[in-house]
């Protein structure tokens, strides 16, 4: 069956929220309860590349679904379909997308995971509805303009050997999920740098809870984060 063919529009059914009152298919409350107003695509084919998206990203950065659960995923799938209706103009994808790696960042979610989600939308996009590759690129242009913002105060060497160092510190301590929590450390201290507020403050919260994890593991945080800060 092609990838393209014609799309079905989600049906104009009125869906309740929590903010009260009802949200049409192009409204984002339609997708995720929480999300808010903004509006999203009702292309069933860049809703669903979304959602394929949302699972690569979350196989990729598994702490993502280890800290915020069912709920982070929700988002994750309402802020790709949102995404997918910033095709086309590159400068306006940009824009967006730095401001919600901000917006994220100050949650525990350094805009490395932004810029990966952003890359496996596109990738997803490309392959759903492939005529509209030239436009789609926008999204890869503002992924890569997320990448030049860290690679300008932690080049991307610099931030796999922070990364490689606490896997090593963590040793045994570190749990199945934590694969890649090394990368998400020193994403959050280039996103200090870059003027996030609270990028380290809002993983360490977490990631060095004592109610968490054992002292082994919060003393690998914490050494690593020191460690990046004085890199």
């Amino acid at each position: 069956m092609s990838t393209e063919s014609p799309p079905t529009a989600p049906a104009p059914v009125e869906v309740a929220s929590i903010f009260g009152g009802v949200a049409t298919p192009g409204d984002a409350v339609s997708i995720n309860p929480e999300a808010g107003w903004h509006p999203v695509t009702e292309d069933p084919r860049e809703r669903e590349a979304g959602v394929r998206a949302t699972d690569r990203s979350l196989e990729r950065f598994p702490y993502l679904a280890w800290r915020f659960g069912e709920r982070g995923r929700r988002f994750c799938e309402s802020d790709s379909a949102w995404m997918a209706t910033l095709a086309g103009d590159a400068r306006h994808a940009a824009r967006q997308l730095t401001w919600l790696a901000g917006v994220l960042g100050a949650r525990g979610m350094p805009s490395l995971c932004l810029e990966t989600h952003a890359r496996h939308l596109h990738a997803e996009l490309v392959l759903a509805v492939a005529s509209r590759e030239t436009a789609y690129d926008a999204i890869l242009s503002a992924a890569d303009a997320l990448r030049a913002s860290r690679d300008a105060v932690m080049p991307g060497d610099a931030l796999a050997a922070i990364a490689r160092d606490f896997t090593q510190r963590a040793g045994d301590a570190a749990p199945a999920e934590s694969r890649g929590f090394g990368e998400i450390l020193a994403a959050a201290v280039a996103d200090e740098r870059s003027g996030i507020p609270n990028a380290v403050e809002s993983v360490l919260a977490w990631a060095a809870d004592a109610s968490r994890f054992d002292a082994r593991w919060i003393d690998a945080v914490l050494t690593t984060v020191e460690a990046a800060r004085a890199s």
